[in-house]
């Protein structure tokens, strides 16, 4: 067994699928800023040995998008990257542990509402600006009368996927289908972001000056 260390992390801001800041940028291109900051700590590009992004639902860029994030990067085309197979049927899970738990709309509810809540205060005093870096993108935007598509230069510096007016009243009201509980009033929006994390055995560590003990998960080989 050996010690993992993280010594960077870093993430894009959360944008709103198809309608937010993001809706025009290929997701390599919006990995690539989170890699770019995760190496802040002073990780060298020659120091990575792999680049692995996860991604919900692979498809068009996500295919390969560990190797051409890595690659849009900047990092040297002998870095290897890779993408796990992580496909979640959300919704279904959603249904499936609600159902084997017991876990009522209401409760779901004001879980949903407190979330919110907490995510919106924690904006408004910066708690996640230290994990976030600003990405500069270009927007695409639909003329909701003439249908025309224009272009504007945007900067995105926080989260904008969280909802802080939700009310319990807002998310009472259900919508028939063909499931349950779980509904979009208790889910998150469509987003697009992407997150890196710097990590290494505990030699890096030792060697670097990053880092500390209470940083450290154990894996095994």
């Amino acid at each position: 067994m050996r010690d993992a260390v993280i010594v960077s992390t870093a993430r894009a801001p959360i944008g709103r699928a198809y309608r937010g800041a993001f809706n025009a940028t290929p997701s390599p291109t919006l990995a690539a800023h989170a890699i770019r900051a995760a190496a802040r700590s002073g990780i060298g590009s020659t120091e990575i040995d792999d680049v692995i992004i996860g991604a919900a639902l692979p498809q068009g860029f996500q295919q390969t998008i560990g190797r051409t994030a890595a690659l849009r990067a900047g990092l040297p085309v002998t870095v290897p990257g890779m993408v796990p197979d992580v496909y979640i049927q959300m919704l279904e899970t959603a249904e499936i542990v609600a159902k084997r738990y017991d876990i009522r709309r209401e409760r779901q509810d004001t879980y949903t509402l407190r979330s919110q809540q907490r995510t919106a205060k924690a904006q408004v005093v910066s708690v996640f600006d230290r994990e976030i870096v600003p990405v500069a993108a270009t927007m695409s935007v639909t003329d909701k009368a003439s249908g025309e598509i224009s272009l504007k230069d945007v900067t995105l510096g926080k989260d904008e996927g969280n909802r802080p007016d939700t009310t319990i009243d807002g998310l009472s009201p259900r919508i028939d289908r063909i499931y349950g509980l779980a509904d979009a009033g208790a889910a998150i929006t469509r987003l697009s972001s992407r997150s890196a994390i710097g990590k290494d055995v505990e030699r890096f560590t030792d060697t670097n000056k990053t880092g500390s003990q209470d940083e450290k998960e154990s894996h095994h080989d």
